[in-house]
């Protein structure tokens, strides 16, 4: 580490910000990474709200998720930063194909208040082959 007088040093500090009196800081949320057929990883950045008490993670099938929206996860550590949807809430095999599902995550506080993120979004499209739309031709029959 080197400072803006040309010091140089191994020791790191972490800084947060001291909003008393405010809503917690929203934190940004990372698009979906590893979407699978049924399964989605949704990552977000750590908070850097003094006061942080917890993170929950809402998924909603419109992209306005609230905190009415289903919650898959709360974490009281501000550096769990990410939670795979296996999706079994909804059905045995995961998430359902053909169906967009969307993300956010809310910041909340030791004084009770929540901050949303932005959402995140996935677009599920089935990889599955439609077999009407695959040409077919015949094979020379052997004699």
């Amino acid at each position: 580490v080197k400072d803006y007088s040309g010091n140089t040093g191994m020791e790191s500090r972490n800084f947060y910000i001291d909003n008393a009196g405010l809503p917690p800081i929203a934190v940004e949320m990372q698009g979906p990474a590893n979407i699978t057929k049924h399964t989605a990883e949704i990552g977000w950045e750590q908070s850097v709200d003094y006061y942080f008490s917890h993170y929950v993670l809402y998924r909603d099938t419109v992209s306005t998720v609230t905190e009415n929206s289903d919650s898959l996860v709360i974490y009281g550590s501000r550096y769990e930063d990410s939670y795979t949807d296996l999706g079994t809430d909804i059905s045995s095999f995961g998430l359902l194909e053909n169906t967009a599902y969307y993300y956010r995550v809310f910041v909340h506080d030791t004084y009770g208040r929540s901050t949303g993120s932005d959402s995140a979004a996935t677009d599920r499209k089935s990889t599955r082959l439609n077999s009407s739309h695959i040409p077919l031709s015949r094979m020379p029959s052997s004699a």
